[in-house]
């Protein structure tokens, strides 16, 4: 992986910073920190971390980083780094799938009542942003680390 990586996650974020900004001008609520959710970001990405410490301990997990980075490491090291991150992506994407139906739980269970139109939005933006959390993680941490761990098992 290139030590540029850095470099293109940020602009990669900032251009989904500027969309949400553009597409959420002039309605309340829309911004980025309308895409904020505390109880999200820990089913979410957070979760899967603490749930990996079960299999990685500290030293293990910054190696398969350092491997999947600029780091040289062997065959063997990477295959471990490869099935680290392929792990973690599962676990992300199955918690963002877990944190939905949660939401969609709480939300079926308070309808119909008086509390339902006060609080389905809320309910709803968990849903959905336990979905968004879990595609951008993906996305912008375990893809590319399992990208280059397979370029350089590949030789």
């Amino acid at each position: 992986m290139k030590k540029s990586f850095i470099v293109y996650l940020v602009a990669v974020t900032g251009i989904y910073i500027a969309a949400i900004v553009i597409a959420g001008s002039g309605v309340a609520g829309a911004g980025p920190a309308g895409f904020w959710d505390l109880p999200s970001f820990i089913l979410t990405p957070v979760a899967p971390f603490i749930l990996m410490l079960g299999h990685y301990g500290p030293g293990e997990i910054v190696r398969a980083f350092r491997c999947a980075g600029a780091g040289e490491c062997g065959p063997a090291d990477a295959g471990r780094a490869l099935v680290f991150f392929r792990s973690l992506r599962r676990l992300v994407m199955l918690s963002g799938f877990l944190g939905s139906l949660i939401g969609a739980i709480f939300i079926a269970r308070m309808y119909p009542s008086g509390e339902f139109s006060a609080n389905a939005g809320v309910y709803l933006g968990t849903c959905l942003l336990t979905v968004v959390y879990a595609l951008f993680f993906s996305m912008v941490l375990c893809v590319p680390f399992e990208s280059a761990l397979e370029k350089k098992l590949a030789g």
